[in-house]
């Protein structure tokens, strides 16, 4: 028998356990309950008497927990087996709905040794339950991250094993999980790849972070550029790498310092061809103006200044080019159907390319009309058409053109079936001054024209091209209906047939040109043409000219003749003396630069007033200075 001091110190330690204890005798009876179940029961509102001591335990578990039926029966069958001492003990984990509530109990009841009954314990496992959960849904979250990651991630040994990675990884080196599995990631890579990895990982372990980037060839021989972040240790001996393929990232920054180059070149290029414009119109305008006058010149003399003048306008064509790739040469661009430009153009192609070559023409049907200028079209088909003959020189081959029509815009294609081009000339074709040709053959700025005029015209150029399987040049031109107007300056020259008057004494002009070569030149041109002649060296001086004329009273000049970009003001402090002035006198702008309506404010006109553009000879100086004059519209409004 246990005394009355053993049986206090039990029922103290019994009452102190934090979950409900029940002793039940051999007819499944309750005879005991510690505090905690009494407090339970009270809580559960059991509507039973000392709270359920007394009454058999199925029916008191029912009012308590509510189990399902199944549960119950267990729970039942249980207590029986280990009554009867079947079994010794016997645990069963169910969950209840307490108060909306879903909560968990494990019932425990094991066999009181050598006497009839047994001991019921009812443990709350909800937390562990809502742990267990919590991980379960955690690991379900990181497997579909891990699985639908755009960016690799990839488990790691200290000896760069592979452990695991995601579908990403498998895409990004080409290889299937099964064929990486538990291999050194570095059997995977090049001798040199392989070695970069290596120091990688060194740093790695030796920091606990690292990132950088590394080269891999795939099975295909295709090689991707990988950034990767890493971790080391995540657990002891494991390491994750999180992988981006920066591949096409690079190309475009590739590109974009291509595009950033040729922008510079370009601008560099408009500089230069200003300068040249400045020196061939001083050529040009002398041996014009030697040419004019029969007198002063023997035939031999006659012949050289010929020479000199065709070499000069060649000079003009080089400097129409580098312009064009500047994005300075002016455009006009308007309606055209390109089948019908291209037919025409294939037509004269025939007696620039030799015999063997074939040139053949296709079209499709109801081709819209394409905002381009048609002299730069045909221009960019001359130049392909010739590379194209250089690309097959030997046995001659096909030169195909063909325009189609897309809902958006029309294309031109250009291919032949020459030699071809290896990727990196491919690459560099557009680069001014880039030639494939031996010296002395091409300046190689020909194609870096085409590019400014497909430019220009806000068209597209794309180029596919292998050694030995010819060139496709594939041009993109916008539609009418989609493209803004091109909103340049006219030019003289479309000024129509200008009239003329039979006498020039008396009118005045006032020519404003900064190069003192030009400006002396054009005086004398203009002089022997029966002009009076004010000359102004800049602006500002132009501006004074034209107010000490209106302070005066003296008639208004018939015309002013003004360089566009000059220092001190330039041809837009010209304008505006004109309107602060209100003087009705006409404009003629000469310029070096053309610009369009993207380029430099500063390199345009600030009117529309008519422009000539350099270099001029002396007789376009002179018909745009009278169609200038004779014009019936006041040229002196502002531009929108």
């Amino acid at each position: 028998m246990i005394s009355e001091s053993r049986a206090s110190l039990f029922e103290g330690a019994v009452n102190a356990l934090p979950f409900s204890v029940l002793a039940v005798d051999g007819a499944a009876t309750i005879v005991y309950g510690n505090d905690a179940w009494r407090r339970s029961a009270t809580a559960l509102q059991v509507r039973l008497p000392d709270t359920g001591i007394g009454h058999a335990y199925i029916p008191v578990l029912d009012s308590v927990l509510s189990v399902k039926p199944s549960d119950r029966e267990q729970v039942e069958r249980g207590l029986a087996d280990v009554l009867a001492q079947r079994v010794l003990a016997f645990e069963h984990e169910t969950p209840v709905w307490l108060r909306g509530v879903r909560r968990w109990f494990r019932v425990v009841i094991t066999g009181a040794a050598g006497q009839s009954g047994a001991l019921i314990q009812h443990l709350e496992t909800t937390e562990t339950h809502r742990q267990l959960e919590a991980r379960v849904d955690a690991l379900a979250h990181f497997k579909a991250v891990f699985e639908t990651a755009i960016d690799g991630i990839v488990i790691f040994t200290d000896d760069l094993r592979f452990v695991n990675g995601n579908p990403a990884v498998e895409r990004m080196l080409g290889r299937p999980q099964d064929e990486l599995y538990d291999r050194r990631l570095t059997n995977v890579l090049n001798a040199e790849q392989a070695e970069n990895v290596r120091a990688q990982h060194a740093e790695l372990l030796r920091t606990g972070s690292q990132r950088g980037i590394f080269s891999v060839t795939r099975p295909d021989g295709s090689v991707i550029d990988l950034e990767y972040v890493a971790r080391a240790n995540f657990v002891p001996g494991r390491h994750v790498a999180q992988l981006r393929d920066i591949t096409a990232a690079r190309q475009m920054e590739g590109q974009l310092r291509q595009a950033q180059k040729l922008q510079a070149i370009g601008q560099l290029a408009g500089g230069i061809a200003h300068d040249f414009n400045n020196l061939l119109t001083v050529v040009v305008g002398h041996a014009d103006y030697l040419l004019d006058d029969v007198s002063r010149l023997s035939d031999d003399a006659r012949e050289s200044m010929q020479e000199i003048l065709r070499a000069s306008h060649r000079g003009a064509d080089m400097v129409r080019k580098l312009t064009a790739f500047s994005r300075q040469e002016r455009l006009r661009l308007e309606p055209v159907q390109l089948e019908s430009l291209v037919l025409e153009v294939t037509s004269l192609l025939r007696r620039l390319v030799p015999e063997t070559v074939a040139v053949l023409y296709s079209a499709a049907p109801d081709v819209p009309a394409a905002l381009v200028d048609a002299a730069a079209v045909q221009q960019i088909l001359f130049n392909l058409a010739t590379n194209a003959r250089d690309a097959m020189p030997s046995h001659g081959g096909a030169l195909r053109f063909e325009v189609q029509s897309h809902p958006d815009h029309v294309t031109l294609t250009v291919s032949d079936t020459g030699l071809g081009m290896s990727e990196e000339t491919r690459a560099r074709i557009f680069e001014p001054f880039f030639t494939t040709k031996a010296v002395g053959e091409g300046t190689g700025l020909g194609m870096s024209m085409v590019y400014g005029l497909m430019e220009q015209m806000h068209g597209q150029i794309l180029v596919a091209s292998r050694p030995g399987e010819g060139t496709q040049v594939t041009m993109h031109f916008p539609l009418v209906r989609q493209t803004r107007e091109d909103g340049t300056a006219r030019d003289a020259n479309d000024a129509g047939t200008p009239r003329k008057t039979a006498d020039t004494t008396g009118e005045d002009v006032l020519l404003v040109e900064d190069d003192d070569a030009i400006r002396a030149l054009a005086t004398r041109i203009l002089q022997r043409g029966g002009y009076q002649v004010t000359e102004a060296g800049d602006g500002d001086v132009a501006a004074r000219c034209l107010h000490d004329r209106k302070i005066s009273g003296a008639t208004p000049f018939a015309l002013v003749v003004s360089d566009v970009v000059m220092p001190n003001g330039g041809g837009a402090r010209v304008f505006d003396a004109l309107n602060e002035n209100a003087l009705p006198t006409r404009l003629l702008w000469v310029t070096g630069y053309a610009g369009d309506e993207t380029g430099d404010w500063r390199m345009r006109a600030p009117s529309d007033a008519p422009v000539l553009q350099k270099p001029w000879t002396a007789t376009q100086l002179l018909t745009a200075v009278r169609s200038a004059i004779d014009a019936d519209r006041v040229a002196t409004s502002a531009s929108s």
